[in-house]
């Protein structure tokens, strides 16, 4: 496997500032994340080995469904119109759908089934790549199993849809982002029957392993949060609705989809595994600093407006949003940016590494957490770094000033 040209293509225009962005770790801070990433590397390791035993048993079943009337082949989320389904997205679906490449497995008690829509000629002739995809996920499924609460998604229904539509920002600076420019799926939060819908090509498998933080359980957005985003709106007093599990769910995602690339691209060697994790690690830290400032610069801010107490108007003025931008670009932010203090964080408050404990106490601990690094003083001279970057990029107008993605390791 090797990265999307996409990756590449990003990846190179960030290359010549990689290194002005370095968050040195102490040696016994290093030796803890060590020990961390250690246990995730096992976890990889035996998922991976159980995944090619299912298949070589043939217990992973795959067949075609394409005798139906469209009625019944479209999920309900998109054959009734959704707030979470952008309304071209939905479209071309339901104008284009003839049937699904389906998977089914069991994974310990929990079945799995993957619906890929087959959305024109040429998905006929894609099941290699659904394949691949189909073997990550089930990679990642069999390890968050072990992590997730036992009632969450008893049986789970995965539906991919390969669009071709990117998330790129608006080109109107008057336009409100909404779904329509960053989010590429929808799922429930921690039922019996759980149901992920990833409607876009790119970004695809670390957006599943966002969606699985809600449909299992693994966030905290199944729990009441109405003091808590009042404790949040004290410090970023702005319009928005919060959502923190969004930012914790991808946070987590990026972190497992470096984990989970550098496992796939250095074919099983443990010590070259460690070392490319750190390399898309760094490049996750860098690309969302940089989409945080960009994002904010296009709504007329920069990043000390959404705390100050002299910038009240201009925050209540210029801050919008239709979506979770301030969980998703601001606070995974602030969260990677900290990632392995963050990391030591979940070892130590969660019910386990990745499971979000779920006590107000917890709550009031992950607020303190991102309190303690929101303003610290070197993620705000990096800010600072990041800013004129950015002007020198927008003169040039290429596609890291455009895209909305929120990842850049991505493969193949």
């Amino acid at each position: 496997m090797e990265f999307t040209e996409e990756s590449n293509e990003l990846t190179e225009f960030l290359l010549p500032i990689f290194n002005n962005f370095s968050i040195k770790k102490s040696p016994l801070k290093q030796k803890k994340i060590n020990n961390i990433l250690k246990m995730l590397y096992n976890d990889i390791k035996l998922a991976d080995r159980w995944v090619t035993t299912e298949q070589t048993l043939n217990k992973i079943q795959r067949y075609l469904k394409n005798n139906e009337t469209k009625e019944n082949l479209l999920p309900t989320w998109v054959l009734n119109e959704s707030k979470y389904i952008p309304e071209f997205v939905r479209s071309h679906i339901i104008d284009n759908l003839t049937g699904y490449m389906v998977y089914t497995s069991r994974v310990g008690d929990r079945e799995i089934e993957i619906y890929f829509g087959l959305l024109c000629a040429e998905d006929f002739n894609s099941v290699g790549t659904f394949d691949k995809y189909v073997k990550k996920m089930l990679i990642w499924l069999k390890i968050a199993f072990k992590y997730a609460p036992p009632t969450c998604s008893k049986k789970l229904k995965i539906y991919g849809f390969l669009t071709p539509f990117q998330k790129n920002i608006p080109d109107n600076k008057f336009t409100t982002i909404s779904q329509d420019h960053c989010n590429s799926a929808m799922t429930t939060s921690c039922v019996p029957h759980g149901e992920i819908i990833v409607y876009r090509k790119q970004e695809f498998f670390k957006v599943f392993i966002h969606e699985t933080f809600h449909t299992l359980g693994l966030d905290f957005s199944n729990m009441p949060l109405t003091n808590f985003n009042k404790k949040v709106s004290r410090i970023f007093p702005i319009n928005s609705e919060f959502n923190l599990f969004e930012g914790y769910a991808e946070l987590w995602a990026s972190t497992i989809n470096c984990l989970l690339s550098a496992y796939f691209l250095t074919g099983n060697k443990e010590e070259d595994f460690y070392l490319y994790n750190e390399f898309c690690n760094r490049f996750e830290q860098v690309f969302s600093l940089f989409q945080m400032t960009k994002i904010l610069d296009f709504m007329g801010l920069d990043y000390t407006h959404l705390y100050n107490n002299d910038s009240i108007s201009i925050r209540q003025y210029l801050f919008k949003e239709k979506t979770n931008v301030f969980a998703y670009y601001i606070i995974k932010t602030i969260l990677l940016y900290n990632n392995t203090e963050f990391l030591l964080w979940c070892k130590k408050h969660n019910d386990n590494l990745i499971t979000f404990k779920k006590t107000t106490d917890n709550l009031d601990s992950f607020m303190k957490f991102i309190v303690s690094k929101y303003k610290n003083p070197q993620f705000l001279n990096d800010i600072k770094k990041m800013h004129g970057f950015l002007k020198k990029q927008q003169l040039m107008q290429n596609q890291l000033t455009k895209t909305m993605r929120m990842s850049i390791c991505e493969l193949n």
